[in-house]
């Protein structure tokens, strides 16, 4: 991952009792590190941005910032740390996004991921 480093979190996104890693990045994308016994394994990383396939997104939106804020939780309680991703908008932050990459067996995946707008959260 080139660029700088915007935002870091660690948690259990596969459930096997490892923490993995999940570092967003300035160059718009978050990679999420699986950890092994002896820590995060960089070769197995999978990476995340505007452009992976089945991530929900609004037609038009550039999502220029997309990573610039990461979280790892479980927030529908399988014991998997779900992947938070924000993606702020500076000149439009009416068009601000949220996304939830759900934890599963094998990591982070876009199935069943959803995106949140500002509009959403009110």
């Amino acid at each position: 991952m080139r660029g700088e480093v915007r935002a870091l979190a660690a948690g259990d996104t596969d459930g096997d009792g490892n923490a993995d890693l999940a570092v967003g990045g300035w160059n718009m994308t978050v990679a999420v590190l699986p950890g092994g016994e002896n820590g995060p394994v960089p070769a197995r990383a999978r990476r995340f941005d505007r452009t992976t396939p089945g991530l929900p997104a609004a037609p038009g939106n550039d999502l220029r910032n997309f990573g610039d804020r990461v979280l790892l939780t479980d927030l529908n309680g399988d014991q998997k740390a779900d992947l938070i991703v924000g993606a702020t908008q500076e000149k439009v932050p009416a068009q601000d996004r949220v996304f939830i990459l759900p934890g599963s067996d094998s990591g982070v995946t876009v199935k069943g991921a959803t995106a949140l707008r500002r509009a959403d959260l009110k």
